[in-house]
């Protein structure tokens, strides 16, 4: 599907958050919805423990209410609207942008002290002296 198929199919609620664009619903609620869809689908399937059911899931999801599922979805609504702001400060952590973050000179300093081991154990062969041929 297009971007331009995705954008029209995947617009900002009515009335949801009012002078939103669709991009936000794109970027920040559809992933979280996914991934949070995604984990409650496993746990009623019982993934935490032993054999996944999905029929137990498919029973559990089948038997949920209307409150529970308005439950649900403001949940998540509420976890995508606290996380939003966070999410170029996470994006640029998972891409390598450790001086900006909490707890970047430890880790800074942790990666240092194992490069500084791993060259002391490092042995470098020397090279050979190579004769002249003689023609």
């Amino acid at each position: 599907m297009s971007q331009a198929g995705l954008a029209t199919v995947a617009t900002a609620p009515a009335g949801l958050a009012p002078g939103s664009s669709g991009r936000l619903f794109l970027v920040s609620y559809l992933p979280t919805y996914a991934g949070a869809l995604s984990i409650l689908w496993l746990a009623w399937a019982g993934a935490p423990g032993g054999a996944l059911s999905m029929r137990r899931a498919w029973r559990t999801a089948a038997g949920l209410g209307v409150g529970e599922i308005v439950l649900i979805a403001a949940g998540i609504t509420v976890v995508a609207v606290v996380f939003q702001p966070l999410q170029l400060a996470m994006v640029r952590l998972l891409q390598g942008g450790w001086r900006d973050a909490l707890g970047a000179g430890l880790c800074r300093a942790r990666q240092r002290r194992r490069k500084a081991r791993l060259e002391r154990r490092t042995v470098v062969p020397r090279p050979r002296a190579t004769r002249r041929r003689r023609r």
